[in-house]
């Protein structure tokens, strides 16, 4: 056998093979082919659309600048790309890719209700305000204690509501892994007309898959670290 058939046959080499397979992994839940081109050609990689496609399905090799590039831009590392990745690895990368893809929905899905039912309180508090004014013109036995039932659910309401912006900032949390991720859009009331501040998850208008595994798991070791660290 001489030398360019032992290179035929172990091309693409493990790295380069691992590196793929991760690169696919990434890309597709972040971004098009076409978007990572261009993000690319940003950091002067002469990349198009098409130069993805055939990376990715091994048509062209990859050098080593491009690839440090690549994972760059795909937010991780060239060695935790290009190392080999087992099987319950890789079983937790997607257990921790499902979980923060759920909670970004139950955060985005929950923040739609309330700003429903944030509605509803500011329909309450002025309908109690305009029964206040009219108990106190006259006196109306039945007025005033529906008035005291609607004071009593407004303030229950109003404890809620901090309830359940700390919840939806920790599923908010679990997706981009950053506190205080929520963000303030402003709104108009379509009965009044009015404009209110609401609360909104950061990723209005993108896709929940732009913010996978952005949480370090710090609590979880590989069992070849174990091993090396017991060499030592």
């Amino acid at each position: 056998m001489d030398v360019e058939d032992a290179e035929s046959n172990d091309y693409p080499p493990p790295w380069e093979d691992n590196f793929l397979r991760r690169m696919v992994e990434l890309r597709s839940a972040k971004m098009s082919q076409t978007e990572l081109a261009r993000q690319l050609q940003e950091r002067g990689l002469p990349f198009h659309q098409q130069t993805v496609q055939r990376i990715e399905s091994g048509q062209r090799p990859v050098r080593l600048n491009e690839a440090f590039t690549i994972a760059e831009v795909l937010g991780s590392n060239l060695g935790d790309m290009a190392r080999t990745i087992t099987a319950s690895e890789r079983a937790l990368d997607r257990a921790v890719g499902d979980l923060q893809h759920t909670s970004g929905q139950m955060a985005e899905q929950g923040l739609r209700w309330k700003r429903a039912w944030d509605g509803d309180r500011r329909h309450l508090r002025s309908a109690i305000a305009r029964a206040d004014n009219q108990l106190e013109d006259r006196h109306d036995v039945g007025l005033a204690r529906d008035l005291d039932q609607a004071h009593k659910l407004i303030k229950a309401a109003d404890e809620l509501d901090g309830l359940l912006v700390s919840v939806y900032q920790k599923l908010a949390k679990i997706v981009t892994g950053q506190d205080n991720s929520l963000k303030s859009i402003t709104e108009y009331d379509r009965e009044t007309g009015e404009a209110f501040q609401s609360t909104a998850v950061p990723w209005t208008g993108h896709s929940i898959r732009e913010y996978p595994h952005l949480i370090e798991l710090t609590d979880h070791k590989h069992s070849d670290d174990g091993a090396a660290n017991s060499d030592k």
